[in-house]
Formats: structure tokens, sequence, C-alpha cells
């Protein structure tokens, strides 16, 4: 349970919602828990939420679209941004509603993210064996959250493109 601390200023959970939102947008779950540890009342934070909602300065939907482009664009896979949006109180209904459930694409972005891992310079191991490289560029691959198959699929068809 998140700890509520004593409220110490007088601006309204309206107006602290409005800057917060006014840097990114947020997920209904991730405002309520920010207001909560601000010290408003759950009353206070209900209210703010719908008017919000109501007049759409909040919405779920808009969050998650935007969240996906985000992590897209920084190479992660559906996996990862499922978690992510999970952990941020998404539902997985609207999750599947933006997140694309096409492998290919998928195995398109993976190629992307493997490509910039293959052409990143050795940390300081020049002489590193294939079974290395490959197992180096599978760990990145899935910790970025790409499935195993769609990591096989990228090694198996590059394996010749490794690092001399």
């Amino acid at each position: 349970m998140i700890r509520q601390k004593q409220r110490t200023d007088d601006k309204s959970a309206y107006e602290v919602a409005l800057r917060l939102l006014g840097s990114r947008e947020h997920s209904t779950f991730e405002l309520r828990t920010k207001l909560l540890r601000r010290g408003y009342s759950d009353s206070d934070i209900i209210a703010t939420v719908a008017r919000l909602t109501s007049q759409d300065y909040l919405s779920d939907e808009r969050f998650t679209e935007a969240y996906i482009r985000f992590r897209l664009s920084r190479g992660d896979g559906p996996l990862k941004i499922r978690a992510q949006l999970l952990k941020r109180g998404i539902e997985n209904s609207l999750i599947s509603k933006f997140l694309r459930n096409d492998e290919s694409f998928w195995l398109t972005q993976a190629l992307a993210v493997d490509r910039r891992i293959r052409e990143s310079p050795p940390v300081s191991e020049p002489h590193r064996t294939e079974q290395e490289l490959r197992s180096r560029r599978a760990r990145r691959l899935k910790n970025r959250g790409f499935p195993a198959r769609i990591i096989a699929t990228v090694l198996e068809g590059h394996s010749d493109l490794n690092q001399d």
C-alpha cells in the first residue's frame, strides 16, 4: 500500500494533476498514485480523475498509444512493452488494442536492434568466439523484450554477420 503523507501546500489535486499531465501523458493509475503520495484524499483524487477524464485531459488510450510509440523508438519488444504497461495499470484488453500482434513487424524491429548490437564496439574483449557473440546478441534481444521465437529467427538468419 502506498503511504499517504500529510498535505503541506494549498494547491488543489486538480492543479497538481494538470501540472503533471503538462509534462507527459500519465495513466489513470500513475496519476492516482502520484496524487496519493502527495497526500490528497481519496475523494479529492476520485473527483480530480473524473474531471480530467471528462475534459479529455486524462486518457488511458492516449497514454497507451504514446507509451508504445516511445518504447518502439527505444527498440523495445512486445513482451517488455506489455509488462511495463501492465505495471502502469493499463488493462490487457487496451494493450492488445494498440500493441501490434504482427510477427513480421516484431521481426523487423528485432533485426534493427540486432544490427545496432552487432555494430556496437566490443567492450574490452576483442577475441570473443562466435558462440559468445551469439549469446551476447540473444541476451540483449531478450532483455529488450523480444520473444524467443523472434530471437531464434534473428540469430539463425544473421549468424554470418557477426563482428570480426
